[in-house]
This record gives C-alpha cells, sequence and structure tokens, in this order.
C-alpha cells in the first residue's frame, strides 16, 4: 500500500497517530562511543556472546564466548583489557541494562570521573537496546547468518532427538566439547569483519 498511495498512507498513519520516527542515534567519530551487547542466540545451550563494538567504524574492540557464569566479570575484564592495550578510552559506552553488564558501567564511571569528576552519569554511559543504531544491529545479523545460526541448529537437532534437554549437565557437556570451536569460528570472523573500510555512519 505504501508503494500504490504512499501519501494516503502517511496521512492515515498522522490521522490515528500510528506513524513513528525512528530515533537517530548518530556518532562524530571512531573511538567516541562503545556499544556493547549481548547476543542471546545460543544462551539457552549455555553459551554467551558479548561484544563491544565502535559505534562508529563497526571496529569489533573485543568478543567474550563463554558460559553465562563468568559473563559479568568477563566482560568487564575484556574491557579494562582493552583500555591496557590501545591506552584509550571511549567518551561514552552504551550497553543493554543488565546483571552482565554491572561491572563494567562501575569501571567506566570511576575512570572517566577520576579526571572529571563532574560529568554526570548520562554523559559517560547509556543504557539503551542497539536496535536504536541500524548499523550495529545489523552486525548481529551479520554474526547470525554467518556463525551462530548453523550452531543454532544444530544443538536444535541434537534436542529433537533427545540428546539435549536443556539440564546443567548436558549444557556443561556442550560447552567442554564446543566451547573452543565456536571461540574459533567466531573470533575469524571477527578477524575477516575488521579489515573492512570505516564505513560512513548510518541512521
Amino acid at each position: 500500500m505504501k508503494v500504490v498511495d504512499p501519501e494516503g498512507v502517511a496521512s492515515r498513519a498522522e490521522a490515528f497517530g500510528t506513524q513513528r520516527k525512528r530515533k537517530e542515534f548518530t556518532v562524530k567519530g571512531p573511538n567516541q562511543v562503545l556499544s556493547i551487547d549481548g547476543h542471546d542466540k545460543l544462551s539457552r545451550f549455555g553459551f554467551e556472546i558479548y561484544r563491544a563494538i565502535d559505534a562508529y567504524s563497526w571496529y569489533i574492540a573485543w568478543c567474550y564466548v563463554g558460559v553465562s557464569n563468568w559473563t559479568a566479570v568477563s566482560v568487564n575484564k575484556q574491557y579494562l583489557r582493552l583500555l591496557r592495550t590501545t591506552l584509550h578510552m571511549s567518551r561514552l559506552i552504551r550497553s543493554d541494562k543488565g546483571t552482565e553488564t554491572v561491572l563494567l558501567a562501575a569501571s567506566h564511571v570511576t575512570l572517566r570521573r577520576a579526571n572529571h569528576p563532574s560529568l554526570k552519569f548520562s554523559e559517560i554511559y547509556c543504557f539503551g537496546k542497539s536496535t536504536k543504531n541500524q548499523c550495529i544491529e545489523a552486525w548481529w545479523n551479520l554474526l547470525t547468518e554467518g556463525q551462530t545460526q548453523e550452531w543454532k541448529v544444530y544443538f536444535a537437532e541434537l534436542e529433537n532427538e533427545g540428546l539435549f534437554v536443556g539440564s546443567d549437565l548436558d549444557k556443561s557437556c556442550l560447552q567442554f566439547i564446543y566451547i573452543e570451536i565456536i571461540q574459533s569460528h567466531i573470533h575469524r570472523f571477527i578477524e575477516i569483519h575488521n579489515n573492512h573500510s570505516i564505513w560512513h555512519q548510518c541512521k
């Protein structure tokens, strides 16, 4: 209908209050905003995936692939390791609000306020969904298509055959057998991805 009568659709949507404008999420340049998100496609099988991506260039700063019990500690550890390696701190971090990012948020706020004590929390850290940035969300789609979907299908087949019932023991077995393989595949995928040229800012 939008193709046939775009003006009519727009006017009716406005009249009924159903038309929404996507909130723009823009970044001035690289190394300004670090976006940290989780990928839950394999979580019910015991695997957690978190990654930090530069919101401007799409460069993956780090990616954690591990087990849920250690996610919060590892996410914070990866961030502190990034600071030690690059000697650079992003102006602002954006992440989902959850138990996995509590330590990370505390570390970033403390370090930023060490030199700028008057900074407001909103100037240092932002909780929000990655869907507000289409470019960042698109990267998860690339990872799903390139890596995690095939693992999800494989583990679902094990479940259908009665070889996985979701118990802690089942998850531990999958982790023991497949964690290093999945880590290797995803890290290789990221290595290839990071060789791209800087993308123009998307909205």
